[in-house]
């Protein structure tokens, strides 16, 4: 126990005890901190055991310099919120200018050792535009398709039965070290409401994985 006087070892004659705690913790003494007492004009240190003597300057240093004032809180920044959306950049539709908004999805599941599992998203958006995507949690010897399916009742093909494949983008695509696969595209390809863009992974591993596929889109408004 280290004893001092506030009225005469403090610099401002009184004690916050949490303040005081906060720069004895935090200080260069490596005892830990057990408790602060205080009766009166007496102020007890009390740590886990005893301290060194160079240990024992740095808190007559600490108790000399404490002001005995709150904590100062924390002000909070006020973050400024932008009310309109932006768009990145513009295209003509029928004449007509729109712009583009960045959109960006993510679907998960888990696939288990052996065996083939489906990422599917279905687009939400009334057209965008499908610029890439991203597979992560796969391992090396991995690999996968990636399609562009129809709506349940072919809406788009018009095609007998559901989910016809109106294209096929990735023919057996195996994953790089730390298993994961992006692929980005110059070009962009138009998906409208119901369009499934769907990962087929194959898990050719000996554990269950969980795999999370994102899409970037660009919604056309």
């Amino acid at each position: 126990m280290y004893t001092y006087n506030i009225l005469t070892d403090t610099q401002a004659a009184k004690v916050n005890s949490d303040k005081l705690s906060r720069d004895i913790s935090g200080s260069s003494i490596s005892v830990i901190l057990t408790r602060l007492e205080i009766s009166g004009s007496e102020l007890v240190v009390v740590f886990s055991s005893t301290i060194s003597i160079s240990e024992e300057l740095i808190l007559d240093g600490i108790i000399s310099s404490h002001d005995g004032e709150p904590i100062p809180e924390v002000q909070e920044v006020p973050t400024q919120v932008k009310t309109m959306p932006f768009s990145s950049n513009t295209i003509t539709v029928d004449g007509e200018t729109k712009g583009l908004y960045k959109r960006v999805h993510g679907v998960n599941v888990v696939i288990p050792a052996g065996q083939t599992g489906y990422l599917d998203f279905i687009s939400p958006y009334p057209a965008t535009k499908f610029t890439g995507a991203e597979i992560f949690g796969g391992s090396i010897g991995d690999s996968l398709d990636f399609f562009v399916l129809d709506t349940a009742n072919n809406d788009y093909s018009g095609a007998p039965g559901s989910y016809y494949i109106l294209n096929q983008f990735g023919f057996d695509v195996q994953l790089c070290p730390g298993g994961k696969y992006t692929n980005t595209s110059n070009y962009d390809a138009d998906v409208y409401p119901g369009m499934i863009i769907n990962c087929t992974f194959k898990n050719n591993g000996t554990e269950d994985k969980i795999i999370a596929m994102n899409v970037w889109l660009h919604e056309v408004k």
